[in-house]
């Protein structure tokens, strides 16, 4: 078994644990709806697993993932009520996510692959969303190629679109108990967001560092809302990462690689 392997058996082992979390809260919630930590335990474990699945390209997996934990913000935020419908539908996305889980494990091919859209359509449906969105191809295909990068640009104009983030965590903002996919999962407030991970630096198993960091990250993300807002979500870990966020625009080609701050 190589590093990479090692890796990915660590990320099973916590999808394991996350599937746990999830069922367990869902079963609660049959006997107390109104639990709202409960709620918030569930999206943050599926929407942990997003992450995870789309860091190592498992799109079929980060896909669903990505329905299902969007709509589990929207009972958060009160958009969406949790009645014997909706949790009738969120167990059988858990036991569909556990199943891509298995899938993504095994190397197979994802399974239930008509039941599982029907399943995205019936979660995009219960927020309001059109009956297209979340579709895997169209979540995980980020495309930097449609970003116009404007160096000099200190706020959205009025034809910007939104901002491209290039985050890099230091050591430091891991060993203070900070957690990069909790900073990036946090945009999401602000508007729509498609991530791009670069692994470049990770090194061979047996030369990484417990206490390392090696992954950045290229963010898009679509929002009307100002730059000082962008900035406010990253303050408390200022000095502890590499960030540039920059206005973007969709009517010029730009390099397609994320580009890794320094």
């Amino acid at each position: 078994m190589d590093g990479m392997d090692d890796i990915r058996e660590t990320f099973f082992a916590e999808c394991d644990e996350l599937l746990e979390a999830t069922a367990a809260g869902l079963g609660a919630l049959k006997d107390d709806a109104c639990d709202g930590e409960t709620v918030r335990t569930v999206h943050r474990a599926v929407h942990s697993m997003k992450g995870g699945a789309a860091a190592f390209g498992f799109d079929a997996l980060s896909g669903f993932a990505y329905a299902f934990e969007k709509t589990l913000k929207e009972v958060c935020e009160g958009g969406v009520s949790l009645d014997e419908h909706s949790l009738s539908l969120f167990t059988q996305a858990s036991a569909t996510l556990s199943g891509l889980v298995d899938d993504a494990r095994e190397g197979r091919e994802p399974r239930m692959g008509e039941a599982r859209k029907a399943q995205m359509r019936e979660l995009n449906a219960l927020r309001g969303a059109n009956a297209g969105e979340a579709e895997e191809e169209e979540i995980l295909d980020f495309a930097p190629a449609a970003i116009k990068i404007d160096a000099d640009a200190h706020g959205t104009a009025d034809d910007a679109l939104g901002y491209v983030i290039e985050f890099t965590p230091y050591p430091d903002l891991y060993d203070l108990g900070n957690d990069a996919s909790a900073i990036i999962g946090s945009l999401e407030d602000l508007g729509e967001v498609r991530v791009a991970c670069d692994a470049s630096a990770l090194p061979p198993f047996d030369n990484i560092d417990a206490a390392g960091a090696y992954l950045s990250w290229t963010i898009q993300l679509s929002t009307s809302a100002p730059r000082s807002e962008v900035e406010e979500l990253f303050e408390f870990v200022e000095g502890e990462c590499a960030l540039r966020i920059e206005a973007w625009r969709d009517d010029a080609a730009a390099d397609p690689t994320p580009t890794q701050s320094q």
